[in-house]
């Protein structure tokens, strides 16, 4: 079966009380899954995707946090595998993610650049447009909580 985003389950249950309809929906995060790539592979991958395919955005993060913290912010939000850390001559190092659609196996490539003490930037690149933005916001909640 293909999962979308406008998967949603809908059940009706019964009981001697009455019958009570249920809708669930998928979060965003749900519907990707981690996957193991090399660092070349992710910059190749993410160079394809750059322009129309790219969604950004900032997000606050506690300056106590740390890069393992980020990374469980991230794993709690969409299960992405964790590629590596990317220097780029920055003074941080920024994180590189890489996952796939569950449905079509289309590539989520996320980088997370810490822009201050409280503060990163967010760089999701996918094919579809709505996984990517609706995929930087669940991130930026995932990491407000940090």
């Amino acid at each position: 079966e293909r999962v979308s985003l406008s998967s949603i389950l809908c059940s009706v249950f019964s009981t001697r009380t009455g019958r009570f309809s249920v809708k669930i929906t998928p979060s965003v995060g749900e519907l990707v899954q981690g996957v193991v790539m090399a660092e070349a592979e992710f910059n190749t991958r993410q160079g394809k995707l750059r322009g129309m395919n790219e969604s950004s955005g900032e997000g606050c993060v506690s300056a106590d946090a740390d890069l393992s913290a980020l990374c469980r912010a991230v794993l709690q939000a969409a299960g992405l595998a964790t590629v590596g850390t990317e220097r780029a001559g920055l003074d941080q190092p920024c994180l590189l993610f890489a996952g796939q659609t569950v449905s079509g196996k289309l590539p989520v490539l996320l980088t997370i650049q810490r822009l201050s003490s409280e503060k990163v930037k967010l760089t999701v690149n996918c094919e579809k447009m709505v996984i990517s933005s609706m995929l930087v916001k669940e991130i930026k909640a995932s990491l407000k909580k940090l």
